[in-house]
């Protein structure tokens, strides 16, 4: 069977165009490392960064959607915060967005780890009232993990600077001991 030569030509040119066409993609929604993971001590809170990037021409409006997770057992799950939540990728750049993660001391133990799924989605004004709109999206597995308390340090603190106050009072006081015993020498010899 031979393909008439002006529908191969058009299926070149067609195939051409299609390759042009995705070279001007308007913005390139990615990501920068692998998935994060925070040690958070006890009732307390730590934090890591992800890298969004956009290395397209134009900017991305982008918003995010924070993790689920389960609950096992008696425990607290974390509270995830993101700064920023939402916003714009400038064009050509990247965009570091902090994770932080607060871990209450309630029903916790060392050892305890959480793992859900950080969203971030392009934000796409285009509508289709008869289908779907698919926007580009990123989503990073987060995993937290519960590790020991910090210790407080005040006590260690306080004991140093009570130390240091005895010492140095106890050097003024010997010092002058030791004056006031020098003029009586000097005193009684010239007499």
């Amino acid at each position: 069977m031979e393909v008439p030569r002006n529908n191969a030509t058009a299926f070149l040119l067609g195939f051409a165009l299609f390759f042009l066409m995705l070279q001007s993609v308007y913005g390139q929604f990615g990501e920068v490392a692998g998935q994060p993971t925070i040690n958070v001590p006890i009732g307390s809170s730590n934090a890591t960064n992800v890298t969004l990037a956009n290395s397209g021409p134009t900017p991305i409006p982008f918003t995010s959607v924070l993790p689920s997770f389960t609950n096992y057992g008696k425990t607290t799950p974390p509270v995830i915060t993101l700064i920023p939540e939402n916003g714009t990728i400038p064009p050509y750049s990247d965009l570091n967005i902090e994770i932080k993660a607060y871990l209450p001391a309630h029903n916790n133990s060392v050892g305890d780890s959480w793992n859900g799924i950080v969203q971030f989605i392009e934000i796409s004004n285009t509508t289709n009232a008869g289908g779907a709109v698919i926007s580009a999206g990123l989503a990073k597995i987060l995993t937290v993990n519960a590790v020991s308390p910090k210790p407080d340090l005040w006590p260690y603190v306080l004991a140093v600077i009570i130390v240091a106050a005895i010492a140095a009072i106890s050097y003024v006081v010997l010092k002058r001991r030791g004056t006031k015993r020098s003029n009586t020498r000097f005193k009684r010899r010239k007499r």
